[in-house]
């Protein structure tokens, strides 16, 4: 089956890859899915969390099947020049004169292995000249086989808006399908920013009246249809809230609007079909309906209110599960300890029993499945924290939901919680995993089938 492809570019695409991800481990999003993620630095937090969101979403085992991200340029063959340095050599005068009549001192001195520093003429002029390196086509070639390809980034900064008409063209040399552009105005306030050089918000707002007016001139007609999200943050409301980012600070910045920028992947396809006349969308927020996202169907056919709930439900029951008392009673159990019987988790007991010969490789396969609980546990939260900082309380509507309510009071008694060994046992009744002896990993297939029959039924729950 042909995959999606997502080309995020620059931090905000980055950040809308992180929003993509969440959606494809929530279930909102499904299908192959796959990222290329350019931006020339990898080292700072922003994109360190999107190569790992935890230890157990990296590699093939990301979301979108690798989160690294590389730089749309050979980053090695430039090293840590400045910009100047690239495209000046000293021995020849004219050079610099002719540099000088482009660029100012300050672009002069960007270093861009680390970025373009919110300017697109840097961006545009590097990306052009190293364009053609193998690292990029390699990245490339793979779209030749896409179903659909979705390019990302913001028209407010240094490498999306200096790099994104030019990467459009490179793309075409391998894909010759629907096209989509997701593309954020200004959704962030630059903190600081005072000093002539700086990115402040002078800056942010003059690329971004210059990268639309090229947008709409040059990339939007070479594009199949694209989206347009942003707000000026002015006037805050109980989602739209004023993102602050203080200059240096490379960490996620969560926004309502990267969840918006993400629905995409489902609308634009289904706009484009409805009306191929309509090149460029934009989106009118609602006052009176602003938990629209949350009820809106997706592609699991649940609503995104309904996943996320489900996934709190089985992040309660599996940190419960792993927590250190239970862990040692069950582990105990297996060694011959004191805690006898298994009647509370009987199901997963009977999945371990007939994987496993005898006593000393039934303890071990269940630490294997416990520590996988645990993975897992992190990934949920890695969705449901995110959820929770984009929807106040209310528009989740945690204050009505009384499993979750039961389990959070029952939960202040810790490993003595009657309801959570209960719920545990009549989630799993019936799940129950043969013996295989070609399964490969026990534990984490295991741990994986138990998980997913929890999330499953808290979902009909819900």
């Amino acid at each position: 089956m042909a995959s999606r492809y997502l080309i995020a570019v620059g931090g905000t695409g980055q950040h809308i890859a992180l929003a993509v991800s969440r959606l494809v481990r929530a279930n909102a999003l499904v299908g192959d899915i796959q990222l290329i993620a350019l931006d020339p630095d990898n080292e700072t937090p922003l994109p360190q969390l999107l190569k790992a969101p935890t230890p157990s979403l990296s590699g093939m085992n990301h979301p979108l099947k690798n989160g690294t991200v590389r730089a749309p340029f050979d980053i090695e063959r430039l090293g840590k020049k400045t910009f100047e340095e690239l495209f000046v050599d000293p021995d020849h005068p004219e050079e610099q004169e002719l540099f000088q009549a482009l660029f100012d001192a300050d672009e002069g001195n960007i270093p861009v292995h680390k970025g373009m520093y919110g300017t697109p003429c840097v961006g545009a002029t590097v990306f052009g000249e190293g364009a053609n390196s193998d690292a990029l086509q390699n990245l490339l070639k793979p779209l030749a086989t896409a179903s659909q390809v979705f390019v990302c980034g913001s028209m407010v900064g240094g490498t999306g808006a200096g790099l994104m008409h030019k990467l459009v063209r490179e793309i075409q040399r391998y894909y010759a399908g629907e096209l989509f552009g997701i593309f954020m105005l200004p959704w962030f306030d630059i903190e600081g920013g005072g000093g002539a050089s700086a990115i402040n918000m002078a800056v942010i707002n003059r690329n971004a009246s210059h990268g639309t007016k090229y947008f709409y001139e040059h990339t939007l007609p070479i594009l199949t249809a694209s989206l347009l999200v942003g707000s000026s943050g002015l006037r805050a409301t109980p989602v739209l809230q004023r993102i602050r980012v203080g200059e240096g600070d490379m960490k996620e910045k969560p926004s309502y609007l990267h969840l918006v920028a993400a629905r995409a992947l489902l609308d634009l396809p289904k706009a484009h079909t409805a009306n191929r006349e309509v090149k460029a969308y934009g989106m009118v927020h609602s006052l009176t309906r602003e938990g629209w996202l949350l009820d809106e169907i997706w592609e699991t056919g649940l609503s995104l209110r309904q996943l996320v709930r489900g996934l709190r439900v089985q992040e309660n029951l599996l940190r419960f599960i792993t927590e250190k008392k239970n862990r040692e009673k069950i582990l105990s159990y297996y060694e011959g300890g004191f805690w006898k019987s298994p009647e509370s988790w009987k199901p997963l007991d009977a999945s371990i029993v007939a994987n496993a010969g005898d006593k000393k490789q039934r303890r071990a396969l269940a630490e294997r499945t416990l520590d996988r609980f645990e993975e897992i546990g992190q990934e949920v939260r890695f969705c449901v924290d995110w959820a929770q900082q984009l929807f106040p309380r209310g528009l989740l509507d945690v204050e009505n939901d009384l499993l979750m309510r039961d389990l959070s009071d029952s939960a202040k008694k810790g490993a003595e919680s009657e309801l959570h060994w209960r719920l545990l046992r009549e989630l799993w009744t019936g799940s129950e995993l043969p013996a295989n002896p070609t399964r490969p990993n026990g534990g984490t297939e295991i741990a994986n089938h138990h998980a997913d029959a929890i999330l499953k039924r808290a979902r009909q729950v819900s």
